[in-house]
């Protein structure tokens, strides 16, 4: 099972009920400040908050970022009301979706779940629901449960979001529901997330422990990512890597493992002159774990199929920014799932161009404007889906959005006229 869509109330700069659903290529854009980040990382914040080892009903630190200073600052102007986190998994077959409502307990600066549903399709399976909200403060507090038409009582206490399946007291036919709850579990992984700034990645690492799956939210790993396959998995991941390099930069990059440490070196086109990945320039080594995310996770090295990444396109020249996104549509086209936040009009236009050509099916991609306007005039949405049809055609666009070089060549022939130019 995927994650195919997430929801929240009052959480952060969303007050109002939001579901997002999830395409196999989701784009997120909108201006800065607008809430793109809040979006693109609450699948990590989803995981960490149903992991059998959360320290809490949220993970503050899920994935390795601070989502929040406080508890307290997840909540919609940092009020006393309840917020509302969910999120839904599928497979071909089924769908179970589940939303927990919160309430920030002053006194003991932490959350309780007030209300948890868990539905299979539109038909509701478990609702446990906190009537006395005087037991608040506790840790195990008295819940209403209702399953299949039953209702009863039980102390519960939870695994961050999703409530400990012993002692709901299923029996018989309600024991599947546990099962349900464990694929929730299970289907919401710990997305790979590359964050908007990388690490500046030094051309020598050290010789990683076997099995490395993941880059980290800098891409802090990416040489120990490739080093260890270089040496123990046939460096099939380092050919891809040098060859989309070589084809796309000009450049090939190789990993030299045949000293004490790693070596990342960066060749010339002509393959004369070799040079320390250090001595590159920011794009290379913004670029380098974008492209290592997508080429590990299309030879199935990664421990997530979610691929989540904010601004790939960074530090790189326009022109390459069409093939970052020709490697989500891979991506996306080979099973993984693609959440990718972006200031890139040529992004979207590279995308909207494989669709015209038939390379991604047109409802395999969607876009997410945030803060999204249809004019100047008109108030602004929280967020708005847009779809496009099978010749790359956007249903919608947001109202200034990329049309800044259009604005600026307008003034620019009004000032030369005005000049009598």
């Amino acid at each position: 099972m995927k994650l195919t869509g997430i929801s929240c109330l009052r959480y952060k700069k969303f007050k109002d009920s939001t579901y997002l659903p999830i395409a196999p290529l989701t784009i997120i854009i909108g201006k800065n400040g607008s809430g793109k980040s809040v979006i693109s990382r609450l699948p990590m914040v989803l995981a960490g908050s149903v992991s059998l080892t959360s320290q809490g009903i949220i993970d503050l630190n899920a994935g390795g970022v601070w989502h929040a200073r406080s508890l307290h600052d997840l909540i919609f102007e940092r009020s006393g009301l309840p917020f509302s986190l969910g999120a839904t998994v599928a497979d071909s077959t089924r769908n179970f979706s589940f939303e927990c409502t919160l309430r920030y307990v002053n006194e003991t600066k932490r959350l309780a779940v007030e209300i948890f549903n868990l539905k299979s399709g539109d038909e509701e399976l478990l609702r446990l629901e906190l009537r006395n909200l005087e037991e608040l403060p506790k840790v195990r507090r008295t819940y209403h449960l209702h399953v299949q038409g039953a209702e009863r009582t039980a102390e519960i206490t939870w695994h961050g979001l999703l409530p400990d399946i012993d002692q709901l007291g299923l029996t018989g036919s309600e024991e599947e529901i546990g099962a349900i709850i464990g694929e929730v579990r299970a289907a919401l992984s710990m997305p790979a997330y590359l964050g908007p700034f990388r690490a500046e990645i030094v051309g020598r690492g050290r010789f990683p422990h076997q099995g490395v799956s993941s880059l980290g939210p800098k891409g802090e790993r990416t040489i120990d990512f490739l080093a260890d396959d270089k040496l123990r998995n046939s460096g099939v991941v380092c050919n891809d890597v040098e060859k989309w390099f070589t084809e796309t930069l000009g450049g090939g990059i190789d990993t030299d493992v045949s000293g004490d440490v790693p070596i990342v070196q960066v060749t010339a086109s002509d393959g004369r002159i070799t040079i320390d990945f250090s001595d590159t320039g920011a794009g290379y080594s913004q670029c380098l774990p974008v492209v290592v995310q997508n080429l590990a996770a299309q030879r199935g090295r990664l421990d997530s199929s979610m691929l989540v990444v904010e601004q790939p396109e960074l530090h790189l020249h326009p022109a390459a920014h069409g093939a970052i996104a020709d490697l989500y549509i891979q991506s996306a086209v080979n099973g993984a799932v693609c959440f990718v936040e972006t200031h890139s009009e040529q992004f979207i236009s590279r995308v909207r161009r494989r669709i015209a050509e038939g390379l991604i099916p047109a409802g395999s991609v969607q876009l997410i404007s945030i803060d999204h306007a249809e004019d100047d005039e008109a108030d602004s949405e929280p967020f708005r889906l847009i779809e496009f049809d099978d010749r790359g055609q956007p249903s919608c666009w947001p109202y200034g959005v990329f049309e800044e070089s259009l604005d600026d060549f307008r003034k620019l022939r009004e000032a030369a006229r005005s000049r009598g130019l």
